[in-house]
């Protein structure tokens, strides 16, 4: 169980994680969060320093609501410039759209998607270069309470079938992946935060279900 603990100074955010269990005396990791208001944009800083290793990570995200513009860079020091992304916010006959692409620099991979909201459905195709097998997800909302989501990945054919239930206070989703494993999250919402149960349930073990439990915190 990780434990992440923040505080509000000023107009940042500062705070640590900690994992609970072998009950270290230094948590694992410190970060700092910031976001400057530049007018008609904003910029979002976070910070975070890895004890263990001495590694200090900086991720940036400027955004634009009045061109639909976001980009995002993230650098450390140990591997110095890592990723750089792009993406952008369309209108396409009144229904919502995005187009968002990620360059991997230590990789030299692309990863990117594009997104459609049309009534109560959601449509994403994704693609990564990596496995060059893209996957392509329609969500549906059944009603004002629940929603399915399968997904397809169009070079394997491998299937994936999701369900999420809302209510007030908390939600539960499930997915199933045919011949592996079922998965699920719980979220019980509250007014600091949101804890979160998730189970992996191995199809063909289900001795070796791995559990855990987030507390995330709302700041």
């Amino acid at each position: 169980m990780k434990l992440v603990a923040p505080f509000k100074v000023q107009d940042y955010v500062v705070g640590f994680r900690y994992a609970l269990a072998g009950l270290k005396t230094l948590p694992e990791s410190l970060f700092a969060q910031k976001s400057f208001d530049l007018g008609e944009s904003t910029l979002d800083v976070d910070a975070d320093f890895t004890v263990a290793n001495n590694v200090l990570s900086v991720g940036t995200r400027w955004n634009s609501d009045q061109y639909g513009v976001s980009v995002t860079a993230n650098a450390d020091t140990e591997s110095r410039f890592k990723t750089v992304g792009v993406s952008k916010k369309l209108d396409l006959k009144g229904n919502r759209a995005s187009l968002s692409g990620v360059y991997d620099v230590l990789k030299k991979s692309v990863r990117g998607a594009a997104v459609v909201d049309a009534d109560a459905t959601h449509v994403k195709l994704a693609f990564d270069s990596e496995n060059q097998d893209p996957e392509l997800t329609v969500s549906r909302n059944i009603d004002d309470s629940n929603s399915i989501h399968p997904s397809i990945r169009l070079r394997s054919g491998k299937m994936t079938y999701g369900f999420t239930r809302h209510w007030e206070g908390g939600s539960v989703t499930g997915k199933l992946h045919p011949g592996e494993k079922v998965s699920v999250a719980w979220r019980d919402h509250g007014a600091a935060g949101s804890w979160v149960t998730s189970a992996d349930v191995p199809l063909g073990n289900t001795k070796a279900t791995k559990v855990s439990f987030t507390r995330e915190w709302a700041y």
